[in-house]
């Protein structure tokens, strides 16, 4: 745990801030995972992308922003887009540690923002999907069974790495682990460099 601490440390005291992204379908245990890592480690904020979805909702109800998984690139996206973008810019400019998590995240956009480092892309097989999503811990009012599942396709490649959550949350947790301080390293080599 240490190790990860200091490493992000050392990020931070080169002017980089950690930006880490955990995402996957519904009732994958993103909000959970996203609770252990900002206890463990030094990361200061936590975003989670449906509040933007809401806000464009609220802000913009003529257009559609319930397929915004789908990253067609459609006007909801692109704000959408633009407001992830802000959000990292911000958090960059201030040197903040911040954790996004969320159904929304399109890895292969934010795969080219070098301020991004990276993130996990928490992958259930359906059966326990339909488990979990029968009672769901942080969306207790919407039904799996009742909505579906969504089925999101992620782009997998060294900065989002796809990582199983079928029902052993410290094994998750630890694969997360592993690949952040992969990312850690990766980054302070570049500066190093």
């Amino acid at each position: 745990m240490s190790e990860i601490n200091d490493k992000i440390k050392k990020l931070n005291q080169k002017g980089a801030p950690v930006i880490f992204f955990i995402t996957g379908n519904n009732s994958t245990g993103k909000t959970a995972l996203t609770k252990e890592i900002i206890k463990k480690y030094d990361f200061y904020q936590s975003v989670n992308l449906g509040i933007i979805s809401k806000l464009l909702r609220f802000f913009r109800p003529d257009i559609p922003v319930n397929q915004l998984e789908n990253f067609e690139h459609n006007e909801a996206n692109i704000i959408f887009n633009k407001a992830i973008d802000f959000m990292i810019d911000s958090y960059d400019s201030t040197g903040v540690n911040a954790i996004f998590d969320g159904v929304q995240t399109d890895t292969q956009y934010l795969t080219s923002n070098e301020k991004v480092i990276g993130g996990v892309i928490l992958d259930v097989e359906e059966e326990i999907i339909y488990v979990r999503g029968e009672y769901p811990n942080t969306h207790f009012k919407r039904s799996i069974k009742e909505h579906g599942i969504k089925n999101v396709k992620y782009h997998q490649n060294k900065k989002f790495k796809l990582i199983q959550n079928n029902g052993n949350f410290q094994e998750t947790l630890l694969k997360t682990e592993a690949h952040l301080e992969n990312l850690l390293d990766d980054k302070l080599k570049y500066y190093e460099g």
